[in-house]
C-alpha cells in the first residue's frame, strides 16, 4: 500500500488542492490527486491512496513539500530513487539534482540518470487560501519510448525495398538497411558508419540529408560522389531522441525511374511528333521565359514561317500586345494579333509542370477569333434559352462568377431566401451572408471546386432576408467560360431540417455514452463501498449480540448499525438504477421500486423540505422490467419536488398511494403544488412540451414516461379534475406473486454448527466476520481462487461459501466449468447479481447473498443450504 510519508497543510491545518497547469504531463493525475485530497483526511501524518496510482502508472510521481522532503512517491517513484545517487533518499532537491528555483518555474527538467534521459514536469500544490506548500512531479523515461522506436524502426525497414537509415543530429549514421547500402554505392557498411553521408554523398546532397527539415512526401535529388544520380521520395520520417541527443528515422521510395521518364516527355521522339502535329489547332511550348522550343504543323502555317526561324524566339516577339506574352503569362483567354497586323487570335495558356511540381515552361494554343464571335451570338441565345429553364426548375439555381457576381437566378430563390431576382443580380453572393469572412470563403470553394474540378456537394450557412440562417448544400459545376469572366452554376439546396436531426441523434447518443459511464462509474464506486461497509454493518450487528456490553455501548453500537443499514439500502438502489436490465419482464413488489426511488431523492426531498406521505400495500406486485419502471416513478417525484418550489416550506406534501384496481397495480403520486389545467392534461405528455422555465427543463421526462407505461401495456395520466394540486396515476399490470428477491427473511434462523464449511474471500475483515458468525463449525479459509479450486476437491466439506470475485479470477466462471460439485455454494458479491446469474444459480439449487450482510441473514442463508 502506497502512503504519504508526510503531511501538507499551512499553519491553520486547512486542506490542500492541486494548483491547475497546462503542463500535459501533470494533467492526468490532477483530477486523481484531487480526488483522494477532497475525500480522505490526513490521519497521523499519514494519507492511504489507492493502489491505482501505483499500479496503473508507469511515470515515477513524487509530492515534496517546499524544503524537498519526499512525502509521497510511487513504485516507479522508488525504483528511480534507488536508480539515482544521493545519501538521503527523501531528498528530492539532492537527489535528482533540481532547485526550488527550478521547480517553481514550472517548466519541464531533463536529467540523466543511470544512463537513461528522464524529463521531470511539475505543478503547484496549494492551500485553500492560495498558500504554496508544495509541488506535484511526474518523471518519464524519455530514452526508453525513443529506444523501442528506434529498434521498432530497424525491425520494420530492416528486409525493406524503402532505403531506410537512421542518423543523429551530430552528423552520424547509426543504422541503414540493405537497400539504402547498396544505393549509396559505400564499398561497405564501415565506410558510412564512420564518415556519415559525407564519405558517399556529394557535399549538397550530404546537406539535404542532414537538413533534418523532412515532410512526408518531399522529394529529394541524390548524387553520389561516384556519379550517380537518383530521386528518392520521403515515405516516413520522425524525430525522437536517444542516450541525450536527437536520432532521425528516414525512408525513402526510389521514384528515379518514374521522374527521368516525366523528364523526357518533350523528347522528339516520332511516334509524339506525329500526334502534336497531327493537331488541327495551332500550338507551341515555351520554357519558363517564354522562348519556343517546339510547334506543330498548324501554328508554322498560321505563322508562315519555317521552324528553324522562329526558335529560341521569344514568343512576345511574334505577338501583341507584348504585355500579355511576358511571364507569368495570364492563365484565361487573351485577345493578340500578329505583329505584322494579320489576323486576329484568341490564345490560350497554361503553365507545364515538371515531376517535381515546378513550372518548366508553358503550352499556348490559338483559335481564330472569327468562330468565336459566333460563339458569343450563339452563347447569348444559349443564355435566354437556360434562363427560361432555370426559371421553370424546383430547385434554387444561380449563376454566378469567381468574384460573387449573379449573372442569372432562378425565381425559386424567393420562395427559399425571400430575395428579388432583380435585387439578387444587382447585389450578388454577399447578400446570403452576415459578414465578409464568410462571403469570402465561399467564393473561395467555388474557385478551389473548378480548379480541382472536385464537383462534390459542400455545406455552409447562408442567411434569409428575415436575418435567419439556414444550413444549405451546395453543387459547383463550370458553366460558362468567356475571354474574361469564367462563370459557374450553383444549385442549392436547404437541409437544415435534415442537420436538426442529425444533430439530435447525435446528441441523444452522446447523452447515452455518457449515461454508460455514469454508470460504470458508480458500479465501481458501490463495489468499491460495498466491502468495507460490509465489515462495519456485519461486526456491529455481532456486536449488538454481544450480552456483556453496557447498555450505552449497545445504544452507540446500534446508531452504527442503522446508519450502516441506511449506506447499505443507498448504495443497493444506486447499483440498481445504473445496471443494465435483462430483456425478460419480471415480477416484483410496486412498493420495493417506489422506495428505491424515494432513496435516490431522499437528499433533494429533505433539501426541499417536501414531507411524503406512504400508504404502502406490500401485496400489490406487478409486471414489467424493473430499471425502467423506477425510472417512470423517479421523473414523476422529481418533477413533483420542483412544482412544490412554489409552496411554503411547511406545507409542502407529496402523497403515494397504490392499489389493485381492474387488474392493473394502480399507483397515484399527488403533490400540493400549483394545478395542471385540464386543457393540458394531455399536452404535457408530448415531447419537447413543459411548463417550467427556459433551462430548467427539456420536455422529455414525461414524454419518455408515457412511453414506459405504453411499452409495459398500461396508462399514466393526469387527473384532470384535482382542484388542490397535481395528480399523476399509472396502472401496470398486476401480477399475484413477486419473484425478485431483495433479502432473506430472519425470522427463525437457525443456527447450524459441526458442518465443515470453506470461507473464500480475497477480505480479510469479511472471513473474519464469516468465522465469527459461524462458530461452532469446522471452518478453513482461503483468500485466493487458486486455492480454493486445490482445497475443493482435497476435502468433503458441506458447503462452500465464496466470494464472486477474486484477482486471480471469477468463481462463478469456475463454478460453470464443473457440471456437477460434492457440496452448496453460497456466493457473495459487493455489486448485484445479474438476471441471469441469478436465474442459473436458482435453477441449481444455490443462493447469492449481496454485501454488506449481517449475521442473521447469513446464517439463514446457511440453514437454507444445510437443511
Amino acid at each position: 500500500m502506497v502512503r504519504f510519508m508526510g503531511n501538507i497543510r499551512n499553519k491553520n491545518g486547512s486542506g490542500i488542492c492541486v494548483k491547475k497547469q497546462k503542463n500535459p504531463s501533470v494533467l492526468k493525475y490532477k483530477k486523481l490527486i484531487d480526488k483522494y485530497v477532497e475525500f480522505y483526511k490526513f490521519h497521523k501524518s499519514r494519507l492511504e491512496l489507492s493502489e491505482e496510482l501505483d499500479s496503473n502508472t508507469k511515470e515515477a510521481i513524487f509530492v515534496i513539500n517546499n524544503r524537498g522532503a519526499v512525502l509521497y512517491s510511487n513504485k516507479a517513484a522508488i525504483k528511480l530513487q534507488d536508480k539515482a545517487s544521493g545519501k538521503n533518499k527523501n531528498d528530492f532537491f539532492r537527489v535528482f539534482n533540481i532547485s526550488r528555483k527550478e521547480i517553481l518555474r514550472l517548466e519541464s527538467i531533463e536529467r540523466e540518470i543511470n544512463k537513461h534521459l528522464y524529463r521531470f514536469s511539475f505543478s503547484s500544490i496549494k492551500d485553500r487560501s492560495g498558500l504554496q506548500v508544495g509541488f506535484l512531479a511526474v518523471a518519464e523515461d524519455v530514452d526508453s519510448s525513443s529506444l523501442k522506436k528506434c529498434e521498432s524502426f530497424q525491425e520494420k525497414f530492416r528486409n525493406s525495398f524503402w532505403p531506410s537509415v537512421a542518423f543523429s543530429s551530430k552528423r552520424n549514421i547509426l543504422y541503414c538497411n540493405q537497400t539504402f547500402f547498396e544505393m549509396s554505392g559505400a564499398k561497405n557498411k564501415a565506410v558510412l558508419y564512420s564518415g556519415g553521408f559525407s564519405n558517399v554523398f556529394q557535399k549538397e546532397t550530404a546537406e539535404k540529408l542532414y537538413g533534418l527539415d523532412f515532410k512526408k512526401g518531399d522529394t529529394v535529388k541524390i548524387k553520389t560522389r561516384g556519379g550517380k544520380e537518383f530521386y528518392w521520395k520521403v515515405m516516413y520520417f520522425e524525430k525522437c531522441r536517444k542516450s541525450g541527443a536527437e536520432i532521425f528515422l528516414a525512408a525513402f521510395d526510389d521514384i528515379t525511374e518514374k521522374i527521368l521518364k516525366s523528364l523526357q516527355i518533350l523528347s522528339k521522339d516520332k511516334k509524339y511528333l506525329n500526334l502534336f502535329n497531327s493537331v488541327e489547332v495551332p500550338m507551341c511550348f515555351t520554357d519558363a521565359d517564354g522562348r519556343i522550343k517546339e510547334a506543330n504543323r498548324a501554328f508554322l502555317e498560321m505563322g508562315g514561317k519555317r521552324f528553324s526561324l522562329i526558335k529560341n524566339i521569344p514568343i512576345r516577339d511574334l505577338f501583341l500586345p507584348p504585355d500579355k506574352f511576358s511571364p507569368p503569362f495570364d492563365r484565361f483567354p487573351a485577345e493578340c494579333s500578329f505583329v505584322s497586323g494579320e489576323s486576329r487570335f484568341v490564345c490560350k495558356s497554361s503553365a507545364h509542370k515538371d515531376a517535381l511540381g515546378n513550372t518548366s515552361g508553358y503550352i499556348f494554343s490559338f483559335l481564330d477569333l472569327e468562330p468565336i464571335k459566333k460563339y458569343d451570338k450563339a452563347r447569348e441565345e444559349h443564355f435566354r434559352t437556360l434562363q427560361t429553364i432555370i426559371d421553370s426548375m424546383n430547385a434554387v439555381l444561380i449563376v454566378s462568377d469567381f468574384d460573387g457576381n449573379v449573372h442569372m437566378a432562378g425565381k425559386r430563390i424567393r420562395d427559399l431566401f425571400g430575395y428579388d431576382e432583380g435585387c439578387i443580380r444587382k447585389e450578388g453572393l454577399k447578400m446570403f451572408f452576415k459578414d465578409i469572412l464568410g462571403y469570402e470563403l465561399y467564393l473561395e470553394h467555388i474557385k478551389d471546386s473548378c480548379d480541382r474540378m472536385l464537383f462534390h456537394p459542400f455545406e455552409f450557412k447562408m442567411k434569409k432576408s428575415d436575418g435567419s440562417i439556414l444550413i444549405t448544400e451546395n453543387t459547383i459545376v463550370p458553366f460558362d467560360r468567356n475571354n474574361s469572366v469564367p462563370q459557374v452554376l450553383i444549385a442549392i439546396k436547404d437541409i437544415t431540417a435534415a442537420k436538426n436531426r442529425e444533430k439530435e441523434k447525435k446528441d441523444e447518443e452522446r447523452h447515452a455514452h455518457k449515461m454508460d459511464a455514469i454508470g460504470r462509474l458508480i458500479s465501481g464506486i458501490a463495489h468499491d463501498l460495498n466491502n468495507p461497509l460490509a465489515s462495519i454493518y456485519g461486526f456491529s450487528h455481532l456486536l449488538m449480540e454481544n450480552n456483556k456490553l453496557n447498555r450505552d455501548v449497545k445504544e452507540d453500537i446500534k446508531m452504527i448499525a442503522q446508519s450502516s443499514s441506511q449506506a447499505r439500502y443507498i448504495v443497493e438502489n444506486l447499483l440498481r438504477f445504473v445496471r443494465k436490465e435483462s430483456v425478460k419482464d419480471e415480477n416484483f413488489k410496486i412498493w420495493d421500486c417506489l422506495n428505491s426511488v424515494l432513496s435516490l431523492l431522499a437528499y433533494q426531498i429533505r433539501k426541499s423540505s417536501v414531507t411524503v406521505e406512504k400508504h404502502e400495500d406490500p401485496n400489490i406486485n406487478c409486471t414489467g422490467k424493473f430499471q425502467e419502471i423506477q425510472q417512470l416513478f423517479y421523473n414523476i417525484i422529481n418533477n413533483a419536488v420542483d412544482a412544490l418550489s412554489a409552496v411554503p416550506p411547511e406545507k409542502r406534501l407529496i402523497r403515494i398511494k397504490t392499489a389493485a384496481v381492474n387488474g392493473y397495480a394502480r399507483t397515484e403520486i399527488f403533490d400540493n403544488g400549483p394545478r395542471i389545467e385540464p386543457g393540458l392534461a394531455e399536452k404535457i405528455f408530448e415531447p419537447f412540451y413543459t411548463t417550467k422555465e427556459v433551462g430548467k427543463g427539456t420536455g422529455l421526462g414525461l414524454s419518455l414516461c408515457k412511453q414506459i407505461a405504453i411499452e409495459h401495456k398500461g396508462f399514466i395520466y393526469c387527473d384532470a379534475n384535482e382542484q388542490k394540486g397535481a395528480k399523476f396515476i399509472v396502472d401496470l399490470p398486476l401480477s399475484e406473486t413477486s419473484e425478485r428477491i431483495s433479502g432473506l427473511e430472519l425470522s427463525n434462523s437457525a443456527k447450524v454448527s459441526g458442518k465443515n464449511i470453506l470461507v473464500a474471500d480475497d477480505e480479510k475483515n469479511i472471513l473474519s466476520l464469516v468465522v465469527k458468525t459461524l462458530k461452532g463449525n469446522n471452518l478453513k479459509t482461503v483468500e485466493k481462487l487458486e486455492d480454493l479450486r486445490r482445497e475443493i476437491f482435497a476435502k468433503s466439506y458441506d458447503l462452500v461459501i465464496s466470494d464472486m470475485s477474486f484477482p486471480d479470477g471469477n468463481c462463478l466462471d469456475f463454478y460453470r466449468e464443473m457440471k456437477k460439485f460434492p457440496c452448496h455454494f453460497l456466493f457473495i458479491t459487493a455489486g448485484i447479481i445479474g438476471n441471469d446469474d441469478f436465474s442459473y444459480l436458482q435453477g441449481r439449487g444455490e443462493l447469492s447473498l449481496q454485501k454488506p450482510f449481517s449475521p442473521a441473514e447469513l446464517l439463514k442463508a446457511v440453514s437454507i443450504l444445510l437443511k
